[in-house]
């Protein structure tokens, strides 16, 4: 055994490792090797990024939370049309629908900016993280007030 290899095989050793196998569960304490002894797996050792809440995020979760609210909405349009019989009320799924696409379209933006979004400044992110928040509530309203007016 070569000295590269007794290094690589005493990684997980020298950490002090304690826990499970990924693979079957089997608990590793102190391993000798970067082979788990049950199910013959190799274990690596890789350091990862925990993660992290960003302001671009939830703003992408508000716009998600938007489209979810239009197409609740129309759902519940469609199951009034179905259960009453009636014909389809387009001056009401129109705006929703218009809503909707929108939605899909900034959202397929706001996922293109992600690195232009990572550059502003602290206050910006701050504030867009608060739209983000306050997206799906001022849909609903918007929605509901013109459901109301085309009333």
């Amino acid at each position: 055994m070569s000295v590269a290899d007794i290094q690589k095989n005493t990684q997980l050793h020298s950490l002090g490792y304690d826990g499970p196998c990924p693979v079957c569960g089997f608990h590793l304490k102190n391993p000798t090797y970067n082979n788990c002894p049950e199910c013959g797996h190799e274990l690596k050792l890789v350091i990862e990024s925990p993660f992290r809440m960003t302001a671009w995020l939830v703003f992408l979760m508000g716009l998600i939370a938007s489209i979810a609210i239009c197409v609740n909405q129309i759902c519940l349009l469609m199951v009034g049309v179905i259960m009453n019989g009636s014909n389809i009320p387009w001056r009401f799924l129109f705006p929703e629908l218009s809503a909707l696409l929108l939605l899909f379209v900034a959202t397929a933006v706001w996922r293109l900016l992600f690195n232009w979004f990572a550059r502003r400044s602290k206050t910006t992110r701050v504030v867009t993280a608060f739209i983000g928040c306050m997206l799906p509530f001022a849909v609903f309203y918007v929605e509901v007030v013109f459901i109301v007016l085309l009333r």
